[in-house]
């Protein structure tokens, strides 16, 4: 969502996505290419994924897969708000030192 789909065919790795972010960072056009379009990462500057861009994509993907065809805040009986909430709690709401070690692992592995 945040990278261009022309950087799904540049990255290296091991396949699992995780290398989009530092190759499309990394891509610079040379005069004799055509004009690449920026990737959102890029347009908005974001270095890193944060808790917030995380529970972006996870209320796009529920969105995605529901039946529903119109974004409320709350769909029936979900509550994209507290769905949000509590997956900022997650990451933000940590309950000790080790925890909070474990989820700062957790998100430069999604930066990588």
């Amino acid at each position: 969502v945040f990278t261009s789909p022309s950087s799904a065919s540049q990255a290296e790795g091991d396949g699992d996505g995780a290398d989009i972010l530092e190759n499309n960072r990394c891509t610079r056009r040379r005069s004799d290419q055509t004009k690449v379009k920026t990737c959102i990462a890029s347009i908005i500057n974001m270095k890193k994924v944060t808790p917030r861009a995380i529970a972006y994509i996870v209320c796009q993907v529920h969105f995605a897969l529901s039946s529903i065809t119109s974004w409320c805040t709350v769909d029936g009986d979900f509550d994209y708000e507290a769905f949000w909430c509590n997956i900022l709690d997650f990451f933000e709401d940590v309950p000790g030192p080790v925890t909070r070690h474990k989820i700062n692992k957790l998100l430069e592995w999604w930066t990588r």
